[in-house]
């Protein structure tokens, strides 16, 4: 995922949902962008989903939510173990409880790390690639209708970034 070349060029290509903070360092994040920058058609979009670190962030997270689907209903409890931000590590502890109206299933949990982004050095980083230009910031929710100002306080951005 950090170092890669494509046969072809793109018009549009995604990481969404934190996949990209899986870049445990700065080279890997940057040899990241650049290869989706030398994927892309001038002009092409990348669309980047992130958690980033604002400053209301104290380092205790918990987060739950339920989904139904069918006879199928999966709890899942994300909840931050550590944060070290000399580091730019998060350690976090996901569980899935999954239930069907006539058994509960063994739940599966993981615990794994993430690399830290606050506003300033994810922004430094796109720059520092040499490919994109930041289009348009959006929020979790994705409304197209919506776009966000980025600033102190955001805590999850969805980045159109546009190939230059």
């Amino acid at each position: 995922m950090a170092t890669f070349s494509l046969p072809d060029k793109y018009d549009a290509a995604f990481c969404t949902v934190d996949s990209f903070r899986h870049l445990l360092t700065e080279q890997q994040a940057l040899s990241h962008l650049m290869s989706i920058g030398k994927a892309l058609k001038k002009g092409g979009l990348y669309i980047l989903g992130l958690h980033i670190i604002n400053d209301d962030c104290n380092g205790v997270l918990t987060i739950c939510w339920t989904h139904r689907r069918g006879g199928l209903t999966v709890t899942t409890t994300m909840k931050m173990l550590k944060l070290d931000l000399n580091k730019r590590i998060e350690t976090l502890q996901v569980t899935l409880r999954p239930k069907t109206s006539t058994h509960i299933l063994p739940a599966h949990t993981s615990i794994y790390d993430l690399r830290t982004y606050n506003l300033s050095q994810l922004i430094k980083l796109i720059k520092k690639s040499n490919f994109f230009r930041i289009e348009k910031a959006f929020d979790e929710y994705y409304d197209l209708k919506r776009p966000i100002e980025l600033n102190e306080k955001t805590d999850y951005v969805v980045l159109i970034l546009k190939r230059i």
